[in-house]
């Protein structure tokens, strides 16, 4: 561990790269691709990039072309190459962008695909393109009136390069198998009206429900850092991630003495009491003020108090001395405080704890 910071982060690039090959395999002969919105879901979107292309990752997608621009320098700086997909499409005036770095937009309406064709048509080049068909969220994408116009009036189309056909399942999983058969059927409609092309609909967990959502490819995200894609049953996929974070005061609180701010807890008996260098502002959770647990040597001790901006304090009463130290490392997350309980717990999705995991973290990517 890094001696200079008060926390770390750390991702082991090998089990995000088990998960992907595992992933690969449930998908069969559908090509497996890799989505890193939001920095690689706030774990480091090149670097798992550059670890999946080492197993045979050619394909990626992220929301925003900036996201798409830093994956490019990274792949180019190493004279590497794979397809770039921005799921959110572009904004009037963007195309430049998308041309100059080799960047593929999932056109999500009319306006956006008539944009393009312009812009191809100006430059003389048939430029990659992705379509985004609605099949059910009501969110993003071409809906059917809008996919059927282009089936009707083909000419529409000309002048660009057509990747791939895609859509966004509303369930994770098999929550509601009847919505998500609706929505499989309804994007089978739109590939028979529409001209050949790679087509894809299969999400992290989506790719459990058996071959006929895969397709030509499948888009695991939040899968690929072992989050459990199929909810109540085993988790097949490896936890990629764990939050460390050091200790840096230790002191005795006697009955009746609060702990933190508002004095959401006080001692019911003598306590002996940690202060660790983690806080909301890295992204813990508030929430799980007097209600989390971290890990000290394989013993848990509970958070007492409040979640502070830059710290937290834990009871470490019942913990041998000899593994309370100051700068001594704590996990706050990994082994059996996983992603998943601390969600829970927080009342939130695994996508948001993930997510909130802040940049003053000292990142570590381990990798044989």
């Amino acid at each position: 561990m890094p001696t200079s910071t008060y926390s770390c982060l750390v991702v082991n690039l090998d089990h995000v790269a088990a998960n992907y090959r595992r992933l690969a395999e449930e998908a069969k002969t559908a090509e497996c691709a890799a989505v890193l919105k939001a920095d690689g879901y706030g774990m480091g979107a090149v670097p798992i990039a550059l670890r999946l292309h080492q197993e045979g990752c050619r394909s990626f997608f992220v929301a925003f072309a900036h996201e798409g621009v830093a994956l490019r320098e990274a792949f180019v700086d190493r004279g590497l190459d794979a397809h770039i997909y921005i799921l959110n499409g572009f904004f009037p005036g963007a195309e430049g962008t998308y041309a100059e770095f080799h960047l593929i937009p999932a056109l999500t309406d009319l306006d956006q695909v008539d944009r393009w064709q312009a812009f191809c048509h100006m430059t003389g080049r048939k430029l990659p393109a992705a379509l985004h068909i609605d099949t059910g969220m009501s969110r993003t994408g071409l809906p059917s009136k809008e996919y059927m116009a282009l089936a009707s009036n083909p000419e529409l189309l000309d002048g660009m390069d057509l990747k791939l056909v895609l859509s966004q399942m509303a369930y994770s999983h098999d929550e509601n198998m009847t919505f998500s058969i609706q929505q499989r059927q309804r994007f089978d409609q739109a590939i028979r009206h529409l001209p050949k092309m790679k087509a894809s609909l299969a999400k992290s967990g989506v790719i459990f429900l058996g071959p006929e959502f895969h397709y030509d490819m499948v888009r695991p995200g939040i899968a690929l850092h072992g989050i459990n894609p199929i909810n109540e049953k085993a988790n097949p996929l490896q936890q990629t991630m764990e939050l460390w974070g050091r200790i840096y005061q230790i002191q005795d609180v006697v009955v009746g003495q609060s702990i933190g701010y508002s004095q959401t807890f006080v001692a019911a008996s003598a306590r002996r009491v940690a202060t660790i260098g983690v806080g909301y502002a890295d992204g813990y959770p508030w929430v799980l003020g007097n209600k989390g647990q971290v890990d000290i040597a394989g013993y848990k001790a509970p958070i007492v108090g409040r979640v502070s901006m830059d710290v937290m304090t834990v009871d470490v009463t019942d913990i041998p001395e000899i593994h309370l130290e100051m700068g001594g490392w704590v996990r706050l997350m990994g082994g059996d405080i996983s992603v998943e309980s601390l969600a829970k717990l927080a009342g939130t999705v695994p996508y948001e704890i993930l997510l909130r995991m802040g940049k003053r973290f000292r990142r570590v990517y381990l990798q044989s």
